[in-house]
């Protein structure tokens, strides 16, 4: 009796000791990905690289990009200018604004 239960412990033990590695390969494995990301993009996006590093469509980015107070662009001052994006601020913009609403259509400040 007291054999069983040291054993059924012992593989308690064991299957917590797995889960825990599987997380902490899990882990791992998004810092891995993290970091491959970084590499794979420079600190400043065009259009098209911030789109497929957020997963917005590029009109979607152009339009918050004219729209949205505080969002991470790069622009000049001339009409139809070229839009570039930080990818440090993209991240960012969206950490601060998960789970928010987005009003568009508000005219952005020239401040």
């Amino acid at each position: 009796m007291e054999l069983a239960l040291i054993q059924q412990t012992e593989n308690l033990e064991n299957i917590e000791m797995k889960n825990i590695m599987v997380s902490i390969l899990a882990e791992l494995k998004k810092l891995n990905q993290a970091k491959e990301q970084e590499k794979k993009y420079g600190l400043v996006l065009d259009v098209d690289e911030a789109a497929e590093f957020t997963g917005l469509t590029t009109s979607k980015l152009y339009q918050f990009g004219r729209e949205i107070e505080g969002f991470p662009v790069i622009t000049e001052e001339k009409k139809g200018s070229r839009m570039f994006f930080s990818r440090d601020g993209l991240k960012e913009w969206v950490r601060e604004n998960a789970g928010k609403p987005i009003y568009l259509n508000a005219v952005k400040s020239k401040g």
